[in-house]
């Protein structure tokens, strides 16, 4: 597997299970894992609740590829929304990992939101 570092640029407001806009701000750096299969790329990360997340987290994948986003949250129990996909970790207890699995086939600005407090934890970016 090769390990790259992908950085973006983003700052957004946000609404309870709504949209998110952007404008220009920091980068905010993320790790994406990638590997290649004769069908698929696939593309890996883990998402660690209050450890790498926040509405600055920016993670970057390929459109077309095959995404397994992770999801942890060490603190609480949780249920985690990815928006645009409709997927959903459903009940994730505290500590536990969830898998979120799909191809990557809508490029744009995804939110990644804890059900249980509406936080966006996260903005899944999915680039041509």
């Amino acid at each position: 597997m090769k390990k790259f570092a992908l950085a973006a640029v983003a700052v957004f407001a946000l609404s309870a299970c709504g949209g998110a806009s952007t404008t220009d701000s920091t980068s905010v750096p993320t790790t994406v894992s990638s590997s290649s299969s004769d069908e698929m790329n696939t593309e890996t990360f883990t998402l660690t609740v209050g450890e790498n997340s926040g509405v600055n987290n920016i993670i970057t994948f390929t459109k077309g590829s095959n995404v397994e986003l992770t999801i942890v949250n060490p603190n609480a129990d949780d249920e985690v929304h990815l928006h645009g996909y409709d997927l959903t970790t459903g009940d994730l207890p505290k500590g536990e990992k969830s898998v979120i699995s799909f191809i990557a086939n809508e490029a744009g600005d995804f939110e990644i939101e804890s059900h249980i407090t509406e936080e966006v934890l996260s903005i899944i970016r999915i680039s041509e």
